[in-house]
């Protein structure tokens, strides 16, 4: 009986499992284990034998319409040229053929000039289509959405290098001379980590700062206007060109004495204007510090600054701050006249701040000049020639429509966006509401069987013993 097992394992030779003797429970045992090692085994080879028919079954069930599909193919191109009449028969139907065609040769005569004038005009209309593409994409694929973005974003910028330069050319009053315009340039500004050129200032930092170097590091740095505020000259106006990553610009009024490395509003009777946050800072003479909420500065944007010559009284003279010409707030600073001075104060503290700056008259004077010098010195054809006055109103109209049909592009592709991310929390919002309810259920069902197991414990509780 036990071979016959054994046998039915495959296992026909005993030999190794006897042992010298009698026979003890360890040869049992090992019998036993190496019978069960077996079994599993098997058992495992047959669920992989399985696994792999199954893996074949659907293997050909995927393929078994494209394998049709070729073997049917396979038999339409092999019979395709095969008469269909069988033989001796196909001999009437070749002659029927034979004159059929002699006839139909004038009739393919017509069909091949009309194929030749229908495959002339297909090329005319190719070489119509190949230099509109030209025309419109050049020697380039169209663009896709995210490449009509980037387009778009590269556009941007050279808009704004060529607003800068117009910028830069507009700013300075040419009809007035230097004289009437003060002192421009590096040798007008009492300066530290602040690179000067014309009317531009722009920030370098610690690399254009003496002390910076050789004594102690800061990132604050500025600029003083060595001219101080008076009544022929009252104004000081800057435009902020680009603000960097944080607008940290300050334009402030400081005296004679101020460390270029200190920000208006920390130190006494000063007074700043903070582009960044909108808040001008005033420190009076007691030290301490006076904040006001004003509107925030960003690229583009002009900030007035005037001395109130006129309204000073009493020792203080009142700064009047302004915002693309609309009116911010007025401070009261210390102003003894024949005694002290005010002068206009630049202050920047990263990468990638540039400015304009410039000092002005006052209305008065500036009303004089005008009428002096007439009014057609100071409109659009005074400043530009007449060249750039057409490069830059085709600049600008043409810029207007790239930019236009940019923001239609982007609309389109920022509502398809917007399509998609609503489509998809809708499928996760039912996704959860489903979710929800299988927890629901799942917390009803076990509160009925943990009321079940109550009510049972509670029987076996009374039943008596």
């Amino acid at each position: 009986m036990v071979h016959l097992v054994w046998t039915l394992l495959g296992i026909t030779e005993l030999d190794p499992f006897n042992t010298i003797g009698h026979e003890s429970s360890s040869d049992s045992l090992a019998r036993i284990l190496y019978g069960i090692f077996i079994i599993g085994a098997l058992v495992l080879l047959v669920n992989m034998m399985i696994a792999v028919l199954s893996h074949t079954y659907e293997r050909v069930q995927k393929n078994s319409l494209r394998a049709w599909s070729f073997k049917r193919a396979v038999t339409i191109r092999t019979y395709r040229d095969y008469h269909p009449i069988p033989v001796p028969l196909n001999l009437l139907s070749q002659l029927f053929l034979a004159l059929y065609r002699r006839k139909s040769n004038k009739y393919n005569d017509l069909l091949d000039n009309d194929s030749e004038t229908r495959a002339e005009a297909l090329d005319c209309m190719i070489e119509k289509l190949k230099v509109i593409y030209f025309a419109k994409y050049g020697f380039a694929f169209p663009l896709s959405d995210e490449n009509k973005i980037n387009s778009m974003l590269a556009e941007t910028d050279r808009n704004r290098e060529m607003c800068n330069q117009i910028v830069s050319r507009v700013f300075p009053d040419p009809s007035k001379t230097d004289a009437l315009t003060h002192s421009v340039g590096p040798l007008a500004w009492k300066s530290a980590g602040i690179h000067i050129e014309e009317y531009m200032l722009a920030y370098v930092g610690p690399k254009l700062c003496n002390t910076c170097q050789f004594i102690s590091r800061r990132e604050f740095h500025g600029a003083r206007y060595k001219t101080p505020f008076s009544r022929a000259v009252p104004k000081f106006e800057v435009i902020m060109q680009e603000g960097g990553m944080k607008r940290e610009l300050v334009v402030g009024v400081v005296g004679a004495r101020h460390d270029v490395h200190r920000v208006p509003g920390e130190v006494r009777h000063t007074v700043g204007y903070h582009a960044c946050n909108g808040h001008i800072v005033h420190c009076d003479g007691s030290n301490t510090k006076h904040i006001i909420e004003g509107p925030v500065v960003y690229r583009g944007d002009l900030i007035g600054c005037r001395a109130g010559f006129d309204e000073a009284e009493d020792g203080v003279i009142p700064i009047f701050f302004s915002l693309n010409g609309q009116p911010v707030t007025q401070i009261s600073v210390k102003f003894e006249p024949g005694r002290s001075q005010i002068f206009p104060f630049l202050g920047m503290s990263h990468q990638g701040i540039r400015v304009l700056a410039k000092m002005r008259h006052s209305d008065v004077q500036e009303q004089e000049e005008r009428e002096s010098l007439g009014s057609s010195d100071h409109d659009f054809a005074s400043i530009f020639s007449e060249a750039e006055q057409n490069m830059i109103l085709y600049q600008t109209f043409e810029t207007v429509e790239e930019v236009k049909e940019s923001s239609d592009l982007l609309q389109e592709f920022v509502q398809e966006k917007v399509e998609a991310i609503t489509q998809e929390v809708k499928k996760q919002k039912e996704t959860f509401e489903e979710q929800n309810r299988k927890i629901d259920e799942m917390n009803r069902t076990l509160n009925k069987i943990l009321n079940i197991l109550k009510d049972k414990g509670a029987e076996e509780a009374t039943e008596p013993f």
